[in-house]
Parts: C-alpha cells; sequence; structure tokens
C-alpha cells in the first residue's frame, strides 16, 4: 500500500483547501499584504515568489459559497459573502503555503509507518460515510482494519493520503514550534489560585426593556446632531442601482400531469399486483429509497410535511395509499407497521414511492421566449402589465459598489460595468442560471460619498433612541449609587427607586451567572470589589444596567491543586503553545514576501 502513496506524494499539499484541522484559530481578518505591483496575469498573488493561480482561487471560493449554499439553501447570497469567502480563501492558501515552505526549510517529514499508524489508529473523517464501512448504519471499524489490507483498496488510501499527510506534517511544525514553550508549577498553581476563587455579590438590575424604545422621544435636531458629528459611519461607496427580474425555472402545468401519470401508472401496476419493494427500488425517484424499497424507517407525528403525515397516520398497517400530492411531489405510501411509545406518543414504520415532476427542455423554451418577448414589448407605460401578465418574479430593487459581484452570474464583473455605464431604465440581456432566467434594469448611480441624511434617517433615529435607552437605564442604577454612597443599605437604596434586586451565588472567574451569562463586564467588575470597595459605580451589561455590592469571597484552598496539576499544566502548555505559534506565525507572515493584487481585481479593501 505505501508504495503506491510514495508514488502519489506529489500531490500539490496547499491546493487542498481548510485541510488542516489544528487547534490554532487564526484571524481572518489581519492586513496580511506588504506590498503590491501591477497585476500578473492569471494569479491573484504570491507568497515568497510561489504564485497563487487565480483560477485555482476562484474555484476555491465557488466551493466556499457552494458549502454555504448547502446549509442555508433559502439565502440570497450578497457582495459580502463574496467577500467573506475571498478573504477565507486568501487566509487558507497563505497560511497553507507558509506551513509548508516551513516544513520544507526545517526538514520536517512524516514517514510511512507514521501515517500508517495513523490511519489504523484514527480514521478520518472523510471515511465514516463510505457505504462500504457501515454496519446497521454504523462505522465498522473491523471492516475498515481489513480494507487497509485489500489491495482493491488501493485508490482509497492515495486519496485519503493526500488529505491526511499535510494535516499530520502540519501537526509536526505545530509542536516543533510550541516545543520551547515550558509552564512552571509556580505558573500553574498562581492561575489555579486565580480561577478557583469565588466571590458572591449583589446586584440591582435595570432591564433595557423598561424602557419602551418605541416611546423614546428623538427630535430632528438630535438626529440631524448625530448624523454630522458621525458622517464617516454613514460614507458609501459609488452605486449602481438596478431592478432583477426572474423567471424561475419550475415545472409548468404540464409537467405536474406527466408526473401525476407516471405515478398514477405505478398505482395501477401496484392494484394489479405488482410487487411494492421491487416497483419502489426501481421507480422511486428519491435516492435515500433506492435500493431499499422506498423505506423511511420510523418517525412520528408532525416529522413528516402535514399531507403525508396525515395520510401515513390514517392508514391501517399494510395499506398503500392513492397518490399524495406534497411540495415535493407525488408519493405512494405504503404503511408496514405502528407503535405507541411509553410516553403515549405514536410512531409509524412506512415506505414511499415517490414521483417529481420534472422540468421538461418544452418549459425551458417557453420561459426563453417568454423574456425574450417581454424584452421586445416593454415601455415605461406597460411595464407593470407586462410584469404579472409573463409571471415574473416580484421585482427586487438593489445596489451594487464595482467591486461587489452579482450571485449565480458567471460573468458578473462585466454586468456590473454595464449597470454602471448603461442609461436608466435599460435592460439587460437574458441571463441563463441554474435557477431561472434573470434580466437587470438600470436605475441610475448614486455617486460615492456620504450617505444623504433622508436615506439612513431612520437607522440614525434608531441608534440615538437605543443611546438614550441605555442612557436611561444607567441614571436609574446611578441613583441607587448614590443613595448607597449616602449611606443607604443596598436593599434599601434599591427598593426606594423601584429596581429590581438578585443575589448570586459564588462565581469564579471563569463561571456563569443566570440571566448575566458570562459577561466580562458584570465578572471584572465583580472581582474588583471588597471589604475596602463594597459598591460598584452603575455599569451596562448585556442584560442591563446594573449596580453591586460586595457579599463574600472565598479563596481557592490548594488542596486540590496536587490532584490536577498535571492537567491544568497541559492545559496551560497548550495555550501557551497557541499563543506562541500565533505569534510567531504572524512574525513569519511579517518577514514574508506577500504580493497580494486582490484590491486590484475584486476591490478588496486590505
Amino acid at each position: 500500500m505505501m508504495k503506491a502513496l510514495r508514488s502519489n506524494t506529489k500531490v500539490i499539499i496547499w491546493i487542498i483547501v481548510v485541510a488542516f484541522v489544528g487547534t490554532i484559530v487564526f484571524a481572518w481578518g489581519m492586513d496580511l499584504t506588504r506590498g503590491r505591483g501591477g497585476v500578473a496575469l492569471g494569479i491573484v498573488g504570491s507568497v515568497n515568489g510561489e504564485e497563487i493561480p487565480l483560477r485555482q482561487f476562484g474555484m476555491t471560493v465557488d466551493r466556499i459559497i457552494e458549502k454555504q449554499r448547502q446549509q442555508e439553501p433559502e439565502k440570497d447570497f450578497t457582495d459580502s459573502d463574496y467577500r467573506a469567502a475571498r478573504r477565507e480563501a486568501w487566509n487558507s492558501y497563505l497560511q497553507e503555503m507558509l506551513q509548508y515552505q516551513q516544513v520544507e526549510t526545517k526538514g520536517i517529514r512524516l514517514t510511512d509507518q507514521e501515517l500508517v499508524d495513523f490511519l489504523k489508529h484514527y480514521p478520518p473523517e472523510e471515511v465514516y460515510q463510505i457505504e462500504y464501512f457501515l454496519t446497521d448504519d454504523r462505522f465498522d471499524y473491523q471492516k475498515y482494519l481489513q480494507a487497509m489490507a485489500d489491495p482493491n483498496f488501493e485508490p482509497l488510501w492515495i486519496q485519503l493520503e493526500g488529505l491526511v499527510r499535510p494535516r499530520l506534517i502540519s501537526f509536526k511544525l505545530q509542536e516543533y514550534i510550541g516545543g520551547m514553550v515550558r509552564v512552571s508549577n509556580l505558573d500553574v498553581q498562581e492561575d489555579y489560585i486565580r480561577d478557583n476563587e469565588r466571590i458572591k455579590v449583589n446586584y440591582g438590575l435595570v432591564p433595557l426593556k423598561d424602557f419602551d424604545i418605541t416611546q423614546i422621544k428623538i427630535d430632528s435636531q438630535q438626529v440631524i446632531d448625530y448624523y454630522n458629528s458621525h458622517t464617516d459611519d454613514y460614507w458609501r461607496e459609488e452605486q449602481a442601482r438596478y431592478v432583477t427580474l426572474s423567471l424561475s425555472k419550475k415545472p409548468s402545468s404540464r409537467d405536474e400531469a406527466r408526473a401525476f401519470e407516471e405515478i398514477a401508472e405505478i398505482k395501477r401496476e401496484l392494484d394489479a399486483g405488482g410487487d411494492y419493494t421491487e416497483i419502489a427500488n426501481t421507480r422511486t425517484q428519491d435516492p435515500s429509497g433506492k435500493g431499499k424499497g422506498g423505506e423511511l424507517g420510523w418517525f412520528g407525528r408532525g416529522a413528516m410535511v402535514a399531507a403525508f403525515d396525515s395520510a401515513a397516520f390514517a392508514m391501517a398497517v399494510g395499506e398503500i395509499s392513492p397518490p399524495i400530492k406534497t411540495r415535493f411531489g407525488y408519493h405512494i405510501i405504503r404503511k408496514t407497521d405502528e407503535r405507541t411509545s411509553a410516553s403515549g406518543v405514536d410512531d409509524v414504520h412506512a415506505a414511499h414511492i415517490l414521483i417529481q415532476p420534472q422540468l421538461s427542455q418544452e418549459t425551458l423554451d417557453n420561459l426563453e421566449v417568454t423574456i425574450d418577448r417581454f424584452l421586445t414589448e416593454v415601455t415605461h407605460d406597460n411595464y407593470d402589465s407586462l410584469l404579472a401578465a409573463y409571471d415574473f418574479g416580484g421585482e427586487q430593487s438593489r445596489r451594487i459598489t464595482r467591486h461587489g459581484s452579482i450571485p449565480g452570474i458567471a460573468a458578473s464583473k462585466e454586468l456590473i460595468e454595464w449597470l454602471f455605464t448603461a442609461p436608466a431604465w435599460t435592460f439587460s440581456s437574458v441571463y441563463d442560471t441554474d435557477n431561472d432566467f434573470r434580466i437587470f434594469r438600470t436605475d441610475g448611480v448614486t455617486p460615492a460619498g456620504v450617505s444623504p441624511l433622508e436615506d439612513v434617517y431612520s437607522g440614525v433615529e434608531r441608534t440615538r433612541r437605543v443611546e438614550k435607552q441605555k442612557q436611561l437605564a444607567l441614571e436609574k442604577t446611578g441613583k441607587v449609587y448614590d443613595r448607597l454612597v449616602a449611606g443607604d443599605a443596598f436593599a434599601d437604596a434599591c427598593a426606594a427607586e423601584k429596581v429590581q434586586t438578585k443575589e448570586s451565588a459564588f462565581f469564579a472567574r471563569t463561571g456563569r451567572i443566570p440571566g448575566m451569562g458570562q459577561d466580562p463586564n458584570f465578572i471584572g467588575i465583580a472581582f474588583t470589589l471588597s471589604d475596602a470597595r463594597k459598591f460598584s459605580k452603575p455599569i451596562m451589561t448585556q442584560a442591563g444596567a446594573v449596580v453591586m455590592e460586595y457579599r463574600d469571597r472565598l479563596a481557592a484552598k490548594l488542596e486540590g491543586f496536587e490532584a490536577e496539576k498535571d492537567s491544568l499544566q497541559l492545559k496551560a502548555a497548550s495555550g501557551l503553545r497557541s499563543a506562541y505559534w500565533d505569534r510567531w506565525f504572524n512574525e513569519l507572515i511579517r518577514e514574508s514576501e506577500i504580493v497580494d493584487y486582490r484590491q486590484e481585481l475584486f476591490g478588496e479593501k486590505m
């Protein structure tokens, strides 16, 4: 196996995006560039003379966006999402290339035996979903071990080496750099004492919700004054205004009819004695049911969409349903069992055959004809009526900068340039995307500058209201503090100002306070209190304005230190190594020759 692995070690490690699974978290937002020249053709930058190809960089950005699309299929991706993806891709390349270069410089190597041992004892995450390694839908470690000795699996191990080898080499580099870090027993003991000290306080809390933000009066002059003193917050780049019109690529009524006829035909076959399992295996369009007779397993009420759920629970065991329509398509359900759990909740075991309406070429052709006809006929006067007549999706008014991008449009740079240069109320040509046919209408260009007050008035007004809300809460706790300074007891001072009081349990610097969480401002101020400084001044926390009274403090006991010393030392060393790695890596960045063309190519601000 290792002979095959060695023959494939020419895999270019740094193109495996986000391959490292280290414990170090890098700050994505750092300014990582040192110099720029003219943009070299076909590259996005270079690291110590090693180029980052523009095409591969673009593919990496697309993979990042596609992964996000799978996680949030309903999300409308904006310019900021693409900027974030480009930033993530850039930092991934930079980190991997610098680490790989350091690995070469320092002569760090990973032996074949080390790789095999790691694969044997730590199966990579990627193999856990391979069907061959599953027994009863669970990963079977014995099957995995057997496959390691099976020559038929050689292509898999070659592929896994490309993923795992750079990860392990990266770990070795981190160990090499962090190997100089040492933690003394005294350092660990001091951390133990600090982390195990406990404090108890009383506190008066004035939640922000006590002041209805909609009832807070902000006059126009306050809005104007705030706007005039914060103009930098409202600066905007030059923007093209445009409208997107789209015709969705969804099955037509004729496509729906074809799907219904197919499911009806299947129902006739079943009624004539056809074998449900065999038909489901060959005809269902639900991938999870292929080869499994359409099996869905057990599910409770509400687990399926309403129409499916109602039918499945109303059927008798062994019954086969007529065609049932849901947003997924047409289903024929077979109920195989039912049960009642100990909690009294009914469960059903069922299978289904799914036929989905398929978008036909006829429908696509009709959509293209429709959008071409619209472009031929549209005028200012008939615009609204044509939108309704041709069934366009709701028009979407948007703004974009010259450095933005339009999701789903491969040639978005050319389109954006057109949006900035074409006269207002001009229509674009048709763009064919995965999900729709799209056209764009220009609405003019807004020059760069501070946004006019009328455009941001509501946002400025809300900002002022939130500030006023915090001010009112702090003023109320301030009255409590004044009473405390005058000699009132804490409970009396809070009661006089109608401020609710709470008593905390003993908590540590790393602890949580009910209703307050791990608010750093609350915890930090609490640990400054003592018998000599009994009350805090009003502070703002995530729960609202607070004033505190010191109650008690518990010093850490060293009896438990010896039992925890080793694990604490490991934890402390890990933290110090992480910090040392960050410093070392940041210094490596500063010393490296990094050329970054993102601003020239995409308009990214460095």
